[in-house]
């Protein structure tokens, strides 16, 4: 052993004198490893290191970078969808409401549960504004 000591660098040297002299060193020998509880043989480690952690947060920062702006932008474009929607088909109920009267409506709410079932909606991107029939060209606006 005194050789094995004498060749290794001070580290090495560190090392083996903890295997040859403690039973529970980090670094156990054969004998030991025999004796011991083959749980004990297994040893995994408690936590994890800073870098670790800190190449985690980057990546979850670089995927929150990517993703906040497109969900944003999404729910504003769906919004504009569904106006339109609404406008499309509050048109479409006025013009059946025609063809079915023989008159123009001349507000929205004349035209009640037969052509608008669940009621008028309301405006998805501004809750202040309302939508409401133009006299003249009798197509929908919005006030």
């Amino acid at each position: 052993m005194a050789e094995l000591l004498g060749r290794a660098s001070p580290r090495r040297a560190a090392k083996l004198r903890l295997t040859t002299n403690n039973e529970d060193s980090r670094y156990p020998t054969e004998a030991t490893v025999n004796k011991m509880d083959p749980n004990q043989l297994i040893r995994r480690r408690r936590g994890f290191s800073l870098l670790e952690l800190l190449a985690v947060v980057v990546i979850l920062g670089i995927i929150a970078a990517i993703v906040v702006p497109r969900v944003s932008t999404s729910s504003t474009l769906a919004r504009q969808r569904v106006h339109e929607h609404n406008i499309a088909t509050l048109n479409s109920a006025v013009e059946r409401y025609f063809v079915t009267e023989g008159s123009w409506p001349t507000a929205l709410t004349d035209l009640g549960t037969d052509y608008l079932p669940d009621g008028v909606p309301a405006v998805p991107t501004d809750d202040s504004l309302s939508y409401s029939i133009d006299g003249t060209t009798h197509r929908v606006v919005v006030n």
